[in-house]
């Protein structure tokens, strides 16, 4: 499990995080400023990934997404309280 909530992730935490290959749980809620490719970035190497939560974020939209598109693993994905990202993606 890891906890980043409110927490900035510059490249190089990104770059770590991402190298958690056998991660489970992903906490990165309150993190208004991080952009869709960086989420993607972080997120799409993590395929053991079961339960991942991104709240509070006004930047990510529908392209953040894709990024979990191949994690078979998933089993509790929230994204609440982030407007950007709605029924159309």
């Amino acid at each position: 499990e890891l906890y980043v909530e409110n927490t900035p992730i510059n490249d190089l935490g990104g770059k770590a995080i991402s190298q958690m290959k056998q991660l489970r749980k992903l906490n990165m809620g309150g993190m208004a400023s991080m952009q869709d490719i960086h989420f993607q970035q972080i997120v799409r190497p993590l395929v053991n990934l079961e339960t991942l939560f991104v709240v509070k974020n006004t930047s990510l939209t529908g392209e953040a997404l894709k990024a979990v598109a191949g994690h078979k693993k998933l089993r509790e994905l929230n994204f609440s309280r982030c407007p950007a990202i709605n029924d159309n993606g």
